[in-house]
């Protein structure tokens, strides 16, 4: 079995992510993707530099704090690729490692925009690139771990309000769900609960409204048609409180029937 965490690491803000890590080594996992590091991988803290994986890392120093992507693998990396495009509003949100015959990405799309014109447009330039990708990536054995800061379907919110406001904006979610539509891609989590409520960013007031569920599922691994039938595990890990939070986002959790 192929085991992959996810995790937005919140730039490693205030250590809340170095139980996060040490998990990961005490349950030997196969791979971890995180999002937003906002740094380099040379600056990454201590404990996230960890003995016996193998890692790689995509910043972009001309936004510091609001890229970063990496990926963490206990098997060999045989290739990767360190851009989704060559337009530099995508710079520092995608990396690709190539691990046994799977391609497994890390990638995090901008946040919310507010009333800058510019980000609005390198935010939906990146989700168009990322559809893109979807759509080349249907014949290949694939799994994107995604910070989408979209809501994909109606279960992903609680309520018809945040499903039509900003965290589930039909702008930029249809690049990425009418993408994997036309290529026959998945969400792992939905493969096993197609109908099941799940999130994985909470604020202070809703976080423990609904066991934990009026929060916006926002983080995904997606998988291509060849790992659909593959998914056997699915998971959002929801902390009991508010202060054991291991990010200001939840980890995801994929078990896959894959031999590497």
């Amino acid at each position: 079995m192929l085991s992959i965490y996810g995790l937005n690491v919140d730039a490693f803000k205030a250590g809340k992510s170095a139980r996060f890590f040490r998990q990961m080594h005490s349950e030997l996992v196969d791979v971890v993707c995180i999002q937003e590091t906002g740094t380099a991988v040379q600056n990454f803290p201590a404990y996230a530099h960890i003995e016996g994986y193998e890692s790689i890392c995509e910043h972009e120093a001309a936004a510091p704090g609001r890229t970063g992507v990496a990926i963490f693998s206990r098997h060999p990396i045989c290739s990767e690729r360190r851009r989704i495009c060559s337009h530099d509003a995508c710079a520092g949100r995608f990396i690709e490692a190539t691990i046994g015959n799977v391609k497994i990405a890390s990638a995090y799309a901008h946040a919310h925009d507010g009333k800058d014109a510019d980000r609005r447009a390198a935010r939906l330039l990146f989700y168009n690139c990322l559809g893109s990708y979807i759509r080349e990536g249907a014949d290949d054995k694939c799994i994107v771990v995604l910070d989408a800061n979209v809501a994909l379907v109606r279960q992903d919110v609680a309520t018809q309000t945040q499903w039509t406001g900003p965290w589930a904006s039909r702008t930029y979610r249809e690049p990425i769900t009418e993408a994997m539509h036309e290529a026959g891609w998945k969400d792992s989590f939905r493969v096993l609960y197609p109908g099941e409520r799940r999130a994985s960013v909470w604020t202070p007031g809703n976080f423990l409204g609904r066991n934990g569920e009026e929060g916006y599922g926002i983080d995904f691994q997606l998988v291509s048609p060849q790992i659909a039938p593959l998914v056997r595990d699915a998971k959002i890990f929801k902390p009991e409180a508010w202060h054991e939070r291991l990010s200001d986002h939840a980890p995801t959790l994929g078990v896959y029937d894959i031999t590497l």
